[in-house]
């Protein structure tokens, strides 16, 4: 049998070449990282993985930590001829393939770290107004990107494990669970104090409940299908990692520098979601240099203020915060009552012509005061405007009046 990664004699004595495509090739799972994609394979064939992968591919390929955060652009076309997979599903299966969504740029330069943050982080707001929710705009420390830790978390969910599958995003702190499944990722050795061994039998699952389930099954459509569909509309998966990121954010905030309200308003999170005001930290920092038992308090705040938002608990003042409130139900006109009595009817008539004619007459003493007043003159002039707000609009309405005799010094000309 000849092995996947190996070359093959062709047809022509002494000719090689490379299978045009592996004969077993397996789908990636949803959200699985190339690392754990490429070494079920070469389990699949009962191989270490620089033995699938070949030569060629090994060169390209490198150290096996480099599969999933940016690998080189030519391995991508290679594998998909061999495997079957789209390119840009490949690319999803890595860092690199994650911007400008979840990253602005990756990997991120040095130098560029200041006007990231700025842009990414601090550009809107959700719960606090924009000179409310300022916090501290330097950064003391190397800064990678957001959501990228300084390590990577080492998690995994159970029942992933099972499978052999290893979720890209868990190393990042983007979620507290598997959105896939629900559960609760464990730490590599937050139980036992040894490290978690995937084939070594998983531990049971542990559920997580609400307000984190629909927080993480927004994070999940962002991850999926590249939008998210919120409580006022759908919107881009950039659209939601950066409101969220900019939420926790915001709950990171000193509530002594805060606004009353604004203040008032995280108090009302923490207290609600029992947990130590601001996650328990004494100086800032930024969400990806904090320590993961912080994080996690952070999502668990950010997940109840989204609940709170929603149900109209809390008032948020964000640029943002309109989206996850599902829009006020305005009434729509009914329409005529189709049972009236024509206007043919004389009794029906009279009141018509007798109510036109006192309007007119009332319309006629307001323009009679308006042509002394200003009072009136400007009264006359809001309703006109009221409809057309627009600078034409109130153009044509100032001139409208002027030609009624009221002078312009009362219209504001």
């Amino acid at each position: 049998m000849v092995a996947p990664g190996d070359q093959r004699v062709g047809a022509d004595r002494g000719s090689v070449r490379s299978p045009a495509r592996w004969p077993l090739h397996p789908q990636p799972a949803a959200l699985e990282s190339m690392s754990s994609w490429l070494q079920g394979l070469a389990r699949l064939y009962g191989m270490r993985l620089d033995e699938l992968l070949g030569p060629s591919l090994g060169a390209l390929a490198g150290a096996g930590n480099t599969l999933d955060y940016d690998p080189p652009q030519q391995l991508f076309p290679i594998l998909a001829e061999r495997t079957d997979v789209e390119i840009g599903r490949l690319r999803s299966m890595t860092m690199l393939g994650w911007a400008p969504w979840l990253f602005e740029v990756y990997p991120q330069p040095a130098h560029l770290a200041e006007r990231v943050f700025a842009n990414y982080v601090r550009r809107d707001s959700v719960l606090l107004t924009p000179a409310c929710g300022a916090g501290p705009s330097v950064l003391k420390r190397p800064w990678h990107g957001p959501w990228l830790p300084a390590k990577a978390l080492q998690r995994w969910c159970s029942r992933c494990a099972q499978d052999g599958v290893r979720g890209l995003m868990w190393e990042l702190p983007l979620t507290i669970g598997c959105p896939e499944h629900h559960c609760r990722l464990q730490v590599r050795g937050e139980r036992s104090g040894t490290p978690f061994d995937p084939n070594a039998g998983a531990p049971e699952p542990i559920p997580i409940s609400e307000p984190l389930v629909t927080l993480e099954s927004y994070t999940h459509q962002a991850l999926t299908v590249g939008r998210v569909r919120l409580p006022a509309r759908t919107v881009h998966a950039g659209v939601w990692f950066r409101l969220l990121r900019r939420l926790l954010d915001e709950l990171s905030l000193s509530l002594t520098t805060s606004a009353r309200s604004s203040a008032d308003t995280l108090r009302l999170i923490w207290a609600t979601a029992e947990l130590p005001e601001r996650a328990g930290i004494s100086v800032w920092q930024p969400y990806e240099h904090l320590p993961w038992q912080i994080e996690e308090r952070l999502l668990t705040a950010a997940a109840v203020a989204v609940r709170l938002i929603g149900d109209g608990t809390i008032r948020a003042r964000g640029t943002l915060a309109s989206l996850l409130r599902a829009p006020v139900h305005e009434r729509v006109y009914d329409g005529d009552d189709p049972h009236r009595r024509p206007t043919t009817d004389p009794e029906y008539a009279d009141a018509v012509s007798m109510t036109h004619a006192q309007f007119t007459a009332a319309l006629s003493r307001w323009l009679d005061q308006a042509r002394t007043q200003p009072e009136p003159a400007a009264q006359i002039l809001r309703l006109l405007i009221a409809a057309d707000p627009s600078p034409a609009g109130v153009i044509r309405a100032r001139r409208a009046l002027v030609a009624e005799g009221i002078p312009m010094q009362f219209l504001g000309l």
